[in-house]
Protein backbone atom coordinates (compact mmCIF):
# COMPACT_ATOMS: atom_id res chain seq x y z
CA UNK A 1 0.00 0.00 0.00
CA UNK A 2 2.74 2.65 0.88
CA UNK A 3 5.08 1.42 -1.86
CA UNK A 4 3.02 2.94 -4.45
CA UNK A 5 5.17 5.61 -6.58
CA UNK A 6 3.42 9.06 -7.44
CA UNK A 7 3.19 9.23 -11.32
CA UNK A 8 3.94 12.93 -11.06
CA UNK A 9 7.13 13.09 -8.83
CA UNK A 10 8.44 9.58 -8.32
CA UNK A 11 8.21 9.42 -5.10
CA UNK A 12 6.78 6.92 -2.86
CA UNK A 13 3.93 7.15 -0.56
CA UNK A 14 4.48 6.77 2.92
CA UNK A 15 2.34 4.68 5.24
CA UNK A 16 0.75 7.87 7.23
CA UNK A 17 -0.52 9.51 3.97
CA UNK A 18 -1.79 6.59 3.26
CA UNK A 19 -3.65 6.07 6.13
CA UNK A 20 -4.51 9.55 6.51
CA UNK A 21 -6.11 9.46 3.06
CA UNK A 22 -7.94 6.52 3.38
CA UNK A 23 -9.11 7.24 7.21
CA UNK A 24 -7.43 4.15 8.78
CA UNK A 25 -5.49 4.70 11.49
CA UNK A 26 -1.82 3.06 11.34
CA UNK A 27 -2.45 0.89 14.36
CA UNK A 28 -5.55 -1.66 12.42
CA UNK A 29 -3.13 -1.87 9.08
CA UNK A 30 -0.44 -2.83 11.86
CA UNK A 31 -2.75 -5.01 13.51
CA UNK A 32 -4.06 -6.39 10.13
CA UNK A 33 -0.65 -7.74 8.64
CA UNK A 34 0.06 -9.41 12.39
CA UNK A 35 -3.40 -11.25 11.99
CA UNK A 36 -2.19 -12.17 8.42
CA UNK A 37 1.11 -13.39 9.85
CA UNK A 38 -0.91 -15.36 12.83
CA UNK A 39 -3.08 -17.53 10.05
CA UNK A 40 -0.30 -18.02 7.53
CA UNK A 41 1.25 -19.82 10.25
CA UNK A 42 -1.62 -21.90 11.54
CA UNK A 43 -1.99 -22.82 8.28
CA UNK A 44 1.72 -23.97 7.90
CA UNK A 45 0.95 -25.63 11.23
CA UNK A 46 -2.11 -27.72 10.24
CA UNK A 47 -0.58 -28.78 7.08
CA UNK A 48 0.29 -32.42 6.66
CA UNK A 49 3.89 -31.55 5.23
CA UNK A 50 6.60 -29.88 6.07
CA UNK A 51 8.31 -26.76 4.14
CA UNK A 52 5.76 -25.60 2.16
CA UNK A 53 6.43 -22.26 0.55
CA UNK A 54 3.94 -19.23 0.13
CA UNK A 55 2.22 -20.44 -2.86
CA UNK A 56 0.96 -23.26 -0.93
CA UNK A 57 0.53 -21.10 2.19
CA UNK A 58 -1.31 -18.21 -0.13
CA UNK A 59 -3.91 -21.48 -1.44
CA UNK A 60 -4.38 -22.76 1.83
CA UNK A 61 -5.56 -18.73 3.19
CA UNK A 62 -7.39 -18.64 -0.45
CA UNK A 63 -9.43 -21.72 0.96
CA UNK A 64 -10.18 -20.28 4.16
CA UNK A 65 -11.67 -17.10 2.24
CA UNK A 66 -8.90 -14.70 3.62
CA UNK A 67 -8.03 -12.70 0.28
CA UNK A 68 -4.34 -11.81 0.02
CA UNK A 69 -1.44 -11.08 -2.86
CA UNK A 70 1.08 -14.20 -3.14
CA UNK A 71 3.77 -11.06 -3.13
CA UNK A 72 2.23 -10.27 0.63
CA UNK A 73 1.97 -13.54 1.73
CA UNK A 74 5.71 -14.22 0.59
CA UNK A 75 6.81 -10.81 2.28
CA UNK A 76 5.10 -12.02 5.59
CA UNK A 77 6.52 -15.07 5.55
CA UNK A 78 10.10 -13.98 4.99
CA UNK A 79 9.72 -11.29 7.49
CA UNK A 80 8.68 -14.03 9.82
CA UNK A 81 10.98 -16.20 8.88
CA UNK A 82 8.56 -19.10 7.92
CA UNK A 83 9.77 -20.05 4.53
CA UNK A 84 10.99 -23.43 3.72
CA UNK A 85 14.62 -23.85 3.82
CA UNK A 86 15.47 -25.14 -0.06
CA UNK A 87 18.75 -26.10 -1.40
CA UNK A 88 20.52 -24.46 -4.62
CA UNK A 89 23.01 -26.39 -6.72
CA UNK A 90 25.93 -24.55 -7.82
Amino acid sequence: MSQRTSFSVKRKYGLARVCRVLELPRSTFYNTRKELTEETHLALLKSPFCNEGYRKAHARLKNKGIRTSKQRVLRLMREANLLAVCKRDH
